[in-house]
């Protein structure tokens, strides 16, 4: 019922397995922690 007319307003902000990752190993872009980066020419697994 609270959904009806679409998503509240929140900040999307989420430290998620990922992005720890990406601090601890000091990487400056996600894409070099992800096990399967997704990007324009790579589309599937």
């Amino acid at each position: 019922m609270i959904y009806d007319y679409g998503m509240p307003p929140h900040a999307g902000w989420g430290m998620g397995l990922y992005r720890l990752l990406m601090v601890l190993l000091r990487r400056d872009n996600i894409r070099e922690v992800v096990l399967y980066p997704r990007d324009r020419f790579r589309l599937e697994p």
